[in-house]
């Protein structure tokens, strides 16, 4: 579909102008041209006549808002054109990301020197300023990218609002050209008294144009509808690094896709340009409460001042930063459109790719955890580190990031260094966000750690803070909140233990790391297990040095109760071989401190296998001297590979005639 008559050329003019409105140094009396970029050093491959001036300039440094408006003469009044390009966010500038972050802009419009002075500018420029009732003759092009494109929407509505009465004033004058711009719909409806299609019907021109890949041009509609009308285009943006699995070009970054001098001046071909757009509808994020989140990530992705090497850990920071901002219902589609981008440009692997998307990023934001007064924020300082790995940010970037964070969300987020394996760190970022209700969708651990309600930054601190034994710190922390809660730890060490071993398969550890974990940390963790509750018996008098303490007595029963456990466990048909070998052998030390001997006349049925049997104390039989008699000796367990040694002590004259019936006969 070509472009309407006259757009090409206006989109070139315009973008031109929406450029020229980031730059610092007084452009003012200068034609409007390429500027040079001292960042990412890409021009434009087009120029323009010099027919525009700028003839004024400002910035407000109270709110961050900013103009510049060209103009350029003609033979009459009416021939007269003025282009009013509204400047963006601008990354460093913190009253432009934070003042602006309550409103989608509109406080920056609604300022004296916003909507009032571009308005009086515009009317000064009336053939004759002081007849009243009477409008600026010419034509005005509103424009802008970013939010600057947001602010231009606020602009040319509000305009025709408050002009469309006056003498001289045509609809047909007035254009609207935006690029990569929220839509301003939703801040319309929000702080304008509503949004009224109408108003910017039937304009001289308005068009939306986007590049492929772009965030920021989804975000802002009301109930499907965005932009103030007009018809969205599409630049077709794209990396020069191919995907090797469609054979197809990656798309573009959300920071470079987002900006002017990598979005859109490397794909405007010379003599084609914007005629190479194609129509297509945006198709906006279901978010109407985005005020802060659209404000922080036009900061991240529209920064004039960061050089490519720093765009990766400020991305990092935006999406962390945003976590704490918007409505975590919403949160969730924005978050998970980031992955998608950062994915479909070649940024973010498969493996990573699927891990992050595994979760509810809406309910991690809802988390307590994430700012907690007075508390190390190592909840953050580990979803800063797995983004962080994800992305391959270098080791100075890295440390670049958490520098940032401290300074857009709190200086109590410690620095997590990057010293683990990725598999390591998404075991971690699992076994915390296990913790989050609602957050991580089917992980086997929620049913296991959810109900401890753990401490997550202080479980955090555990994982990440120590060292390569962050595993079995972390599996101790874990057993140490259950023992308190009186958990069965015969089944709760195995189904956890289970549960890691699982995840990390789950999340990409190939066989040798599992068998790693399972070599280092969970075997030992289950056998450590069971030596406490071992020593815990009071009869048990082979107690294991430096073993788990349970820090209470057991009896037989207790020593039963968890000998079904570890059975049960073993009746698992689905338990990994390594993992049952582990549970059979602390199910031996558990009945080994509970092996218990009773002695009773006759040759009846092994008492303990009557359920709730609980012998009375210390067992022993009294025999007249030259009456022989049976005794039977009961175990409450089977013997283990090699035998139950028993000691028995025999008093009397005829002590020596003992003899023990055994399959293979009496023994004497």
């Amino acid at each position: 579909m070509a472009l309407p008559l006259g757009l090409n050329d206006l989109a070139k003019l315009t973008l031109l102008a929406s450029d020229a409105s980031y730059f610092k140094s007084d452009l003012r009396g200068s034609w409007l041209a390429a500027l040079p970029d001292t960042t990412y050093g890409t021009a434009p491959q087009y120029t323009v006549s010099q027919e525009y001036k700028a003839i004024d300039q400002w910035v407000d440094s109270s709110t961050g808002f900013g103009v510049i408006v060209y103009k350029k003469d003609g033979a009459t009044p009416a021939e007269t054109e003025i282009i009013v390009a509204l400047r963006g966010t601008d990354g460093l500038n913190s009253q432009d990301w934070v003042a602006n972050s309550q409103y989608l802009g509109w406080n920056q419009w609604n300022s004296l020197n916003g909507r009032a002075r571009v308005f009086n500018l515009i009317d000064s420029l009336r053939s004759d300023p002081s007849t009243p009732g009477t409008a600026f003759e010419g034509t005005i092009h509103f424009t802008g990218q970013s939010l600057g494109g947001g602010l231009a929407q606020y602009a040319a509505y509000e305009y025709v609002q408050s002009h469309q009465g006056l003498t001289d004033f045509s609809k047909a004058n007035i254009t609207l050209t935006t690029f990569n711009a929220f839509g301003g719909v939703l801040g319309l409806e929000q702080n304008a008294g509503g949004y009224q299609s109408s108003v910017l019907a039937n304009i001289g021109s308005n068009a939306h144009f986007y590049a492929e890949g772009d965030l920021i041009s989804r975000i802002g509609s009301l109930n499907g509808v965005g932009h103030t009308g007009g018809i969205a285009y599409m630049v077709n943006a794209h990396a020069t690094e191919i995907d090797p699995d469609t054979g197809e070009p990656f798309l573009l970054g959300l920071i470079d896709a987002h900006r002017i001098d990598t979005g859109f001046y490397p794909f405007l071909l010379p003599g084609v340009e914007f005629e190479a757009a194609e129509a297509r509808p945006i198709e906006y994020l279901p978010m109407q409460h985005v005020q802060e989140l659209a404000a922080l990530y036009g900061r991240v992705l529209n920064d004039q001042d960061v050089s490519p090497l720093e765009s990766g850990p400020r991305l990092v920071a935006g999406v962390i930063a945003g976590l704490t901002l918007g409505r975590p219902e919403e949160t969730n589609a924005l978050v998970q459109a980031v992955f998608t981008n950062l994915h479909a440009a070649g940024k973010l692997g498969d493996e990573w790719y699927g891990f992050l998307q595994r979760y509810d990023w809406g309910e991690i934001a809802r988390g307590p955890f994430l700012l907690v007064p007075g508390a190390g924020l190592y909840g953050l300082s580990l979803l800063a580190a797995v983004l962080s790995d994800a992305l391959e940010v270098q080791v100075d970037r890295h440390v670049q990031l958490y520098n940032i964070i401290r300074e857009w969300v709190s200086d109590a987020v410690p620095t997590v260094s990057q010293g683990v394996s990725p598999e390591d760190r998404r075991v971690q970022a699992e076994m915390m966000l296990s913790l989050v209700p609602g957050a991580a969708i089917g992980s086997k651990l929620t049913n296991i750690l959810q109900p401890l309600n753990l401490d997550i930054n202080q479980f955090a601190q555990t994982l990440t803070m120590t060292g390569e034994n962050w595993l079995r710190e972390a599996l101790d922390m874990i057993r140490e909140r259950a023992n308190t809660l009186d958990h069965n730890l015969a089944t709760f060490s195995t189904r956890l233990t289970s549960a890691i071993a699982d995840i990390a398969v789950d999340t990409g550890a190939g066989p040798a790391i599992v068998q790693d974990y399972v070599d280092t940390a969970l075997l030992p963790f289950v056998r450590d297990t069971a030596q406490g509750i071992g020593n815990a018996v009071t009869e048990f008098v082979q107690d294991v040095a430096g073993a788990f303490d349970l820090r209470r007595a057991l009896n037989l029963a207790d020593i039963q109760l968890i000998d079904q456990a570890y059975a049960a466990e073993l009746n698992d048909p689905r338990l990994a071989s390594s993992a049952r070998t582990a549970i059979e052998e602390a199910q031996q030390i558990v009945q080994q401190a509970g092996q218990t001997v009773v002695i009773q006349p006759g040759v009846g049925a092994n008492p303990f296998h009557t359920p709730g049997y609980v012998p009375g104390g210390p067992s022993s039989a009294t025999l007249e001297e030259r009456l022989g008699e049976i005794f039977r000796l009961s175990l409450p367990f089977a013997a283990g590979v090699g035998g139950q040694r028993v000691s028995l002590h025999l008093q009397g004259p005829q002590a020596n005639q003992l003899s023990v019936a055994t399959d293979e006969g009496a023994q004497t």
